[in-house]
């Protein structure tokens, strides 16, 4: 009452000898062959032709759909067969004949001797108990189909199962008999050596083609993060400076182990010595960075500013920049400084290590009152808009006057003509913001100084 037929891409099944029909699979690959098992006909067995890894036999039972691809190579299942004596399945592919050990799981080439060519149909003679395979351009093959007396092999890593990619691990058959092995890589002998993630098991050939598989060992290589360290500031740096290193991977979730103890991926380092880093995705296999040298220079000692005249000397040796009331002074890069007016002056020195220092303010003070001769006074109410200056004078000259600001800049300079005795002089304020100011008279005899306050 069961027929089960394909039109390659759908998978139809009948229980009432054709009246109707239910669809059980579709695919886009193509359905090669139908095994139906002789033992229960709800359950048969599909091969597919294509090359895609995920998709080469199925079981059916019922509704209830299996993938029993395996390890199975990535080429067409052409024919796909059962034993009617112990419903052993064996398949024909592009790469020869296959048969499954249902308890390990595991797809294994059947006898040997039998090139590995396109096999076309396979077919079982039950009366000589034989296997028939048909190839493509190589003839036609049979392997006697046997109660095979053959020990299971049995392997193990000599070096455990968990790996760093780089690493080599080593399996081997622990109980060797007189019979050809086959690892599931393709490699034979008693060892093999492994360095890829995978399912390692072995195959037992013996001289009647009979084979028997061996426990499975999963391998796994664990990645290591390609990583790199960057230096984000100078090196060689001065006391009091950060020297910044940053680890950077493209692979995501990199965790990062520093010399100094630091897991950020980034460091601040403000101790001389040698730093590295190693990074992980899983805390087992590594990867190390180059070493890099920090170096920190000690600063120079701080300057001393002398005063020889109407010059600041500062110490030789050094590369210069000059400051004048905290503003940098143009064009003058050497160890002297011209004192042009009042105000505050110091400078920075530069050693060869590009190390600097800045020396102490050395402020150039207002001259001193010198006058004897003459005098004044100023009248200013600090609100005003402008100031009163009261000049008494014994003798007749000419004299300057001159408002500076507290930083020693000059902002306002007139000329007098003295005569002996009281001169008044007003000065508007609207060209000074609120402050204070210094004023000063000059003459041949001397220097006068007071100061007054603006308020706005």
């Amino acid at each position: 009452d069961f027929i089960y037929c394909s039109n390659v891409k759908d998978l139809f099944k009948t229980t009432d000898r054709g009246k109707s029909w239910v669809k059980l699979a579709e695919t886009s690959n193509g359905f090669s062959s139908i095994a139906i098992n002789p033992n229960n006909y709800d359950n048969i067995f599909v091969a597919v032709t294509n090359y895609d890894s995920e998709e080469k036999v199925f079981e059916f039972e019922g509704q209830f759909k299996k993938n029993i691809t395996y390890n199975l190579p990535n080429v067409p299942v052409n024919c796909i067969i059962i034993n009617k004596k112990n419903a052993d399945i064996y398949i024909a592919t592009d790469l020869g004949v296959f048969y499954l050990d249902k308890i390990l799981k595991l797809w294994l080439p059947l006898g040997k001797n039998l090139p590995e060519v396109i096999i076309s149909e396979i077919e079982i003679n039950y009366g000589k108990n034989e296997i028939y395979a048909a190839s493509f351009g190589r003839g036609a093959w049979k392997l006697k189909l046997g109660d095979c007396q053959i020990e299971s092999p049995i392997i193990s890593s000599l070096n455990g199962l968990d790996f760093c990619i780089g690493d080599t691990a080593y399996l081997q058959i622990n109980n060797p008999g007189d019979v050809n092995y086959k690892w599931s890589n393709g490699e034979t002998g008693n060892s093999i050596k492994a360095t890829k993630s995978d399912i390692y098991y072995a195959s037992a050939i013996n001289n009647e083609a009979c084979i028997a598989a061996s426990n499975r060992i999963e391998l796994k290589f664990n990645a290591i993060p390609e990583f790199y360290i960057y230096l984000k500031t100078r090196n060689p740096a001065c006391v009091g400076d950060t020297v910044v290193l940053e680890a950077l991977s493209s692979v995501e979730n990199t965790k990062y182990y520093w010399s100094d103890g630091s897991r950020d991926s980034i460091i601040k380092i403000t101790k001389p010595g040698k730093y590295f880093c190693k990074a992980t995705l899983n805390d087992k296999c590594f990867a190390y960075s180059d070493t890099v040298d920090v170096i920190i220079n000690p600063l120079p000692e701080k300057p001393i500013l002398q005063r020889e005249g109407a010059w600041l000397n500062a110490p030789k040796g050094f590369s210069y920049q000059w400051f004048y009331n905290n503003q940098i002074v143009d064009n003058n890069f050497g160890n002297s400084m011209y004192i042009e007016q009042p105000g505050i002056y110091k400078v920075q020195i530069v050693d060869n290590n590009f190390c600097y220092r800045y020396s102490e303010d050395f402020v150039i003070p207002f001259a001193k009152d010198t006058n004897q001769k003459y005098s004044f006074i100023i009248n200013n109410s600090p609100s005003s808009d402008f100031i009163e200056l009261v000049l008494w004078s014994n003798i007749s000259d000419n004299m300057t006057l001159e408002i500076y600001s507290l930083d020693g800049k000059l902002l306002y300079n007139e000329s007098i003509i003295a005569h002996k005795g009281i001169i008044y002089n007003r000065i508007a304020l609207n060209q000074f913001s609120a402050g204070t100011y210094y004023i000063q008279m000059k003459s041949a005899y001397g220097i006068k100084q007071d100061k007054f306050v603006v308020i706005r």
